[in-house]
């Protein structure tokens, strides 16, 4: 049976193929074996997503009794596919991802590779009764995995985290850079006494090189407005 839209899930396949393998080329926190583990594990799924969308399976190759590629690329997809997310799950920790999705993963990709023998003792058979949903049961764990993945990841990134997150007291000292850190030095000190007893006018400037105001800057910005203020009075003073 041919589809005229057969294009747009071959197109999908492609994608697939090549998102998944970007995706885990992309991957932080992997050193070692693990990194190699998960790249041999990814680049078998990615080419089985090329494979699939290059050679469709019109049923052709059993009849002529020919190398079935469709059938070679699906196999290397799904059983690489769930096998990636369960050892993915395994190395939550390593990845960012959160504890209960890593078990997610884990539960998912080993659901999806008992439905994949389940499928081919089906298929094998010849009865295909619910061959489809069989078979569906064994790609559906590989793309919620993934996703899973993916969520997990986002979310707990360092970046997201700076962005949903409420600005401290300091942090608006840790953007506007040491011109900023000197005119609030001039601001808050202005009138106070030094070490030696006199009156610091308003003029006062930190008297360190710019490396070490972008280190005042910087940790100023974690800190509550007393402490702010403390610490740059005894810089004041030094």
């Amino acid at each position: 049976m041919y589809s005229p839209l057969a294009w747009v899930m071959n197109t999908g396949f492609f994608l697939f193929g090549i998102t998944v393998f970007v995706g885990v080329a992309m991957l932080n926190g992997l050193r070692g074996w693990r990194r190699w583990a998960v790249l041999i594990i990814g680049t078998l799924v990615g080419v089985g997503g090329v494979v699939l969308a290059f050679f469709p399976g019109d049923g052709e190759a059993d009849r002529q009794g020919t190398v079935d590629y469709h059938g070679l690329g699906a196999m290397a997809a799904i059983v690489g596919g769930n096998v990636l997310i369960i050892v993915l799950g395994r190395m939550h920790r390593h990845l960012g991802v959160a504890r209960k999705a890593g078990k997610s993963m884990v539960m998912l990709g080993a659901f999806g590779l008992v439905s994949m023998v389940g499928f081919l003792a089906v298929a094998g058979s010849g009865a295909n009764v619910l061959v489809g949903l069989v078979e569906r049961c064994a790609v559906c764990p590989v793309l919620f995995g993934l996703i899973c993945a993916g969520a997990s990841i986002w979310n707990r990134s360092p970046w997201t985290r700076r962005r949903r997150s409420p600005l401290t007291p300091g942090e608006g000292h840790h953007a506007v850079g040491v011109s900023a850190v000197r005119s609030t030095e001039r601001r808050s000190f202005s009138g106070q006494e030094s070490s030696n007893g006199r009156i610091t006018s308003s003029a006062t400037r930190i008297s360190l090189p710019t490396c070490a105001a972008v280190r005042v800057t910087s940790t100023v910005s974690r800190m509550p407005r007393k402490a702010y203020q403390a610490r740059i009075g005894s810089v004041t003073r030094w």
